[in-house]
């Protein structure tokens, strides 16, 4: 299979965007610092959210974040911040 220059460059630069992004995972990890929600898992608790899971049983589901972030974001979906977010 044939690759063009511009796709593997394309494709070079996606890839050490993910392992930037496990970096910075890492190291804040490893200062004790809390891992920034990602758009998709905020999507995912906000929807377990309005499920009506408690914050214990979706931080089971998230255990790298923590029930601050979690309780955070359910606190938004009782004052109704996500309204645009559907399950």
């Amino acid at each position: 299979m044939n690759v063009s220059v511009e796709e593997s460059i394309q494709n070079a630069k996606k890839d050490i965007d993910a392992i930037l992004a496990d970096l910075t995972i890492t190291v804040r990890v490893s200062m004790g610092k809390p891992i920034p929600l990602s758009d998709a898992n905020r999507r995912m608790i906000i929807s377990r959210c309005k499920l009506g899971d408690s914050t214990d049983e979706i931080n089971k589901m998230f255990p790298y974040y923590t029930v601050k972030q979690i309780a955070a974001v359910k606190g938004h979906c009782t004052i109704n911040t996500y309204k645009e977010i559907t399950i």
